[in-house]
């Protein structure tokens, strides 16, 4: 007579390490309960257990994507619900235009700034405007909530043009590096005031007329740039930068900007040469030309209008003078724009830069924060210290030949001022 070999051998039981195994790795050792002597409910135990395994695991693999998507989702379906009451003003000044939901979970908040356009502000005003806004941001527990679920919010604000003024990125990182300070609620009246490069409105309806005679005469002219105006000269943009006046953007495509020589490009050959060319703009118009090296770096810039092309040589030479240091102040300032932008920042352990400003003729005022100390607690002597100031000598010494004068402002956490460096090549050599 058969007999089966579960007779044979009799019930098998699962185990110590058969369990472990199963619990453990349930896709390889769930199989030994297949062999003879093991009962049907082991083997429901054990292959039950392998298909919640797999169901768990795809779970989890699934489950940051499915958080992606439905915070995208969140952010789309309350772009919608807002744009359904834009555009509105939510002051005098500000009107807000519209939402938008972009890569990444971003959502996306424009604001056009009344009486203003992008070319008309001061980008310094509107610099600490922006760090108020990060501020209030940060501070409301809404806003945290957003970030929290790992969205991020971007603020513009834009001229009446439609040109960008200042952006306001606000995500988790950025409000992490804040300090807590005690700041005044900015009046947007307050920021267009200051920012505005033109305060007063034009004086008849005449004049209004004739500035929109230049805009439209420029826009033309736009529609044909960039263009190659001479051998290596490429002419990119053409704005109207104020009552009767255009500024012409040209770039050296074969040469940087440290490789031209700024007196060569405002020679009197040159504005004689300018002079002859805009015979045929019309009269009283201002032009200005400005010049920048295939790295975009400024280079000069050269005004031309008729008191200028009427005058002689000398009194030329003066004014390409007072140019030349015109311009290395913009450049300066350019610079500083461009180094802002990455602040604020950590610089070093526990040290935080915030601030970077133009304070004077060539003097650039940096300011930093002792994120784990108040000010009373930081000795101001070891601060301004000589072996302090030689170590910021050492570290400057590749830019301090500009004749740049830097500036170092310390505060603590509390906001207190503690002290400030000077440093210009005239200090580091030792000079009194």
């Amino acid at each position: 007579m058969d007999t089966s070999e579960d007779s044979a051998l009799g019930e098998r039981k699962v185990g110590v390490l058969l369990f472990l195994g199963i619990f453990a790795f349930p896709i390889i050792f769930v199989w030994c309960l297949l062999r003879n002597g093991h009962t049907a409910v082991s083997r429901v135990l054990g292959f039950g257990w392998l298909i919640y395994f797999f169901y768990w695991a795809a779970h989890q693999v699934m489950m940051p994507t499915t958080a992606q998507s439905q915070t995208a989702e969140l952010l789309r379906q309350s772009s919608v619900e807002i744009n359904k009451t834009l555009p509105k003003m939510v002051d005098s000044n500000t009107r807000f235009d519209s939402t938008s939901t972009g890569p990444e979970n971003e959502i996306r908040y424009d604001y056009t700034v009344m009486g203003i356009k992008s070319q008309e502000a001061k980008l310094a005003h509107f610099a600490d405007f922006a760090r108020y806004v990060t501020k209030t941001q940060c501070d409301d527990p809404n806003t945290m909530i957003l970030l929290s679920s790992g969205a991020t919010k971007t603020i513009v604000y834009k001229g009446t043009d439609g040109g960008e003024i200042v952006r306001v990125p606000i995500s988790q990182s950025i409000c992490a590096s804040l300090v807590t300070t005690t700041s005044a609620s900015p009046d947007m009246k307050s920021v267009v005031r200051f920012a505005s490069a033109a305060e007063e409105p034009l004086a008849s309806q005449s004049a209004q007329d004739a500035q929109q005679s230049l805009e439209s005469t420029v826009d033309k002219e736009r529609r044909s740039l960039p263009q190659m105006v001479s051998d290596g000269v490429r002419a990119d943009t053409i704005e109207v930068t104020g009552s009767e006046e255009i500024t012409w953007g040209f770039t050296l495509l074969s040469h940087k900007g440290a490789e031209v020589e700024p007196d060569a490009l405002k020679s009197r050959e040159r504005i004689l040469m300018a002079c002859a060319q805009i015979k045929t703009i019309p009269e009283g118009l201002t032009n200005v030309y400005k010049f920048k090296g295939s790295d975009r770096m400024f280079i000069a810039s050269i005004k031309i209008d008729a008191e200028t092309c009427d005058r002689p040589a000398p009194a030329v030479e003066n004014s390409l003078a007072a140019q030349a240091a015109r311009d290395a102040q913009e450049s300066l300032e350019s610079s500083v724009d461009r180094e802002r932008r990455s602040l604020p920042r950590i610089v070093a352990d526990g040290l935080l830069a915030d601030t970077i400003e133009v304070t004077g003729s060539k003097e650039i005022t940096y300011g930093f924060t002792f994120l784990n100390h108040k000010a009373a607690e930081i000795d101001q002597v070891a601060l301004k210290s000589s072996d302090r100031v030689l170590a910021v000598c050492a570290q400057m010494k590749t830019i301090l030949s500009d004749g740049v004068t830097y500036v170092y402002e310390y505060k603590g956490s509390d906001g207190g001022f503690i002290a400030s460096i000077r440093v210009n090549t005239k200090i580091c050599k030792g000079d009194k």
